[in-house]
């Protein structure tokens, strides 16, 4: 008798924080417009944070383009209602609230689609221990870029106390609160404080493994 085989496990649309969003983010502050998918991954390849993502030339364009993107979107939805991330693959621009009126600025995108797609981790085609092990790998990158410190031994629970979340707090809740603290710490950040940034991403780093899903 056939016994059913296990199936792959299926990424979830907030699986996974995207580790280009810091570094896409720092590229807009110091650059606000001028940026295509194109020239943003040459600048991520630049700094050793992209590499070859596929043997296949089509799909590691398809692959660049999609966490790319992803990263845009996820960014777009941390800034507002302050900023205003434009995403279009050949205009991305970052504006002020104020630029483009409040009002605009809120939800701008309520019915897109193009953005419902690149935010569904199961279009890029891996599944959720492939996508992990990929995104580990960039996370290391960005490390070793920043000049952060490796995660040290510690607790849990003290972890947790760091980031402001009770013991029973989920892997959601703590990438919910990771996406809160960085964007407030962030350098590029008004009263931003990079010091911060980086013990807060050394916890991040430890939590990110260690917390129930």
């Amino acid at each position: 008798m056939l016994q059913p085989q296990p199936q792959p496990s299926v990424p979830t649309p907030d699986q996974y924080e995207n580790p280009f969003v810091w570094p896409i983010y720092n590229l807009l502050c110091n650059q606000s417009e001028g940026w295509k998918i194109h020239t943003l991954a040459a600048e991520l390849s630049a700094r050793k944070l992209l590499t070859r993502l596929d043997n296949d030339d089509y799909q590691h364009l398809f692959k660049t383009n999609f966490l790319i993107m992803n990263a845009l979107y996820q960014l777009q939805n941390l800034l507002l209602p302050a900023q205003w991330l434009q995403v279009d693959a050949m205009n991305i621009r970052l504006q002020s609230a104020q630029e483009i009126g409040q009002a605009n600025a809120t939800l701008p995108y309520a019915s897109d689609s193009l953005r419902d797609y690149y935010l569904d981790w199961q279009h890029y085609t891996l599944d959720s221990e492939e996508i992990q092990h990929l995104l580990t790998d960039f996370w290391t990158r960005y490390a070793a870029y920043q000049g952060l410190a490796t995660a040290s031994a510690t607790s849990l629970e003290d972890d947790l106390q760091a980031f402001g979340l009770s013991n029973n707090a989920s892997a959601h809740d703590v990438r919910k609160r990771w996406r809160q603290l960085a964007l407030k710490w962030h350098p590029d950040r008004p009263n931003g404080n990079a010091e911060q940034f980086r013990s807060l991403y050394v916890v991040w780093q430890r939590l990110r493994v260690s917390t129930p899903a």
